[in-house]
């Protein structure tokens, strides 16, 4: 669960279970727990209800002739089919670079928009439902600010350049002056963090201190490093899948780590010892 810092000195986490059951929440700060845990019930909404935070996007009442999507992404694995428009639920298929899909069905809810594959999409990209009676796919992902799926008529080349995906990935950041643009520097390699905050130290969706947060480090926790960029705020460091994998929410898209900050505070250390 991704805790997140308010101004007012609050925290807040979101949590989407992933499959119905009696769980207890337990609240920790500085290794003392503060109460004996909250039981939460989740069962099966009620035939016909639609969970808190879904939303059915209405069927328009003009015909919508393009329901096929293409997966546009760099360097990725593929795109992954679950069994439910949620991220916890049980992956099924995958989606190849530049693989299409179509749709039936468009749901938004706390990930982002999610697009329910028809039944000629499944029998392409999904082995084995497992007993399973829809297949999702993530087309826009809330937490990256990111569009995974895009018409087949827009289709969006791989050769974007770098600045315009680190735009992509923080919407709501305005857009950078043109001496503060971040400059790419080759770092790859291990890391180790050497230093954080309270509650740890941030994974983000972009090299940018308004980046989406998208999971989080501890002292001691090493990544795998595969680039490095330098602006105004400090050194960054680009994740590797494999650190996604273990790290993050998701591993799709980006993830980057503020490696040392302006002010000369080292949080991540290469393990050959050289500075980042």
């Amino acid at each position: 669960m991704l805790i997140r810092v308010n101004n007012d000195g609050t925290y807040c986490a979101n949590w989407t279970p992933g499959a119905i059951g009696l769980y207890t929440i337990h609240v920790t700060i500085d290794g003392i727990e503060i109460d004996a845990g909250l039981e939460v019930k989740v069962k099966d909404p009620p035939k016909g209800m639609i969970p808190p935070g879904t939303q059915l996007v209405k069927p328009k009442t003009e015909p919508q002739p393009n329901k096929v999507r293409r997966f546009v992404a760099k360097d990725s694995a593929g795109l992954r089919i679950r069994s439910h428009p949620s991220l916890q639920s049980e992956q099924i298929g995958i989606v190849k670079v530049n693989g299409t899909i179509t749709f039936i069905d468009e749901i938004h809810n706390d990930d982002g928009v999610w697009l329910r594959l028809n039944d000629e999409t499944i029998k392409k990209y999904v082995p084995n439902m497992n007993g399973y009676t829809e297949a999702w796919c993530l087309s826009f992902n809330q937490h990256l600010g990111k569009s995974l799926l895009v018409p087949v008529d827009e289709p969006k080349t791989n050769t974007d350049d770098f600045f315009k995906d680190i735009n992509s990935c923080c919407p709501q950041e305005a857009t950078m002056q043109e001496q503060d643009m971040p400059f790419l520097r080759g770092g790859p390699g291990m890391y180790k963090v050497v230093k954080t905050g309270p509650s740890g130290h941030n994974i983000r969706s972009c090299p940018n201190l308004r980046g989406i947060p998208i999971g989080m480090l501890v002292l001691g926790n090493k990544v795998k490093a595969v680039g490095e960029v330098t602006n105004s705020e400090g050194t960054w460091v680009q994740l590797d899948k494999n650190s996604m994998v273990e790290f993050c929410e998701s591993d799709e898209g980006e993830a980057w780590s503020l490696a040392r900050d302006r002010g000369g505070n080292q949080y991540l250390r290469h393990e050959d010892g050289k500075l980042a």
